[in-house]
């Protein structure tokens, strides 16, 4: 999974989608690694691509109130999420806190 979002690091919106597209990115990756992809944009939506975790891999889906984005490890503010629609709206590895995470996904 990350090993594929990679490729996109530094891209403007690859997915073409006009509006918030952290969820749109989601479901390219996924969908270019053979995973489960729903049709939704809302973040949150990313709750219903695959099954709960406790304890997070590099690859799972961090979901959080309006954002997702792929858990690329621990550090900075908490853990670092590589997704899309982050730093300026571009694909990128950003920091976040853990406390901002409704739940780990790990995708089907």
């Amino acid at each position: 999974m990350l090993a594929v979002a990679s490729h996109f690091v530094g891209d403007r919106n690859p997915t073409g989608f006009h509006g918030p597209w952290c969820k749109a990115f989601i479901n390219m990756i996924a969908r270019k690694t053979g995973h489960f992809t729903n049709a939704s944009l809302r973040a949150v939506d990313a709750l219903h691509m695959g099954y709960r975790v406790k304890s997070p891999r590099p690859g799972d889906v961090a979901v959080m109130r309006s954002h997702a984005t792929f858990f690329a490890g621990y550090g900075g503010r908490g853990f670092l999420g590589l997704g899309g629609n982050q730093s300026h709206h571009r694909v990128t590895v950003s920091s976040y806190p853990l406390s901002r995470v409704i739940a780990w996904i790990r995708l089907r």
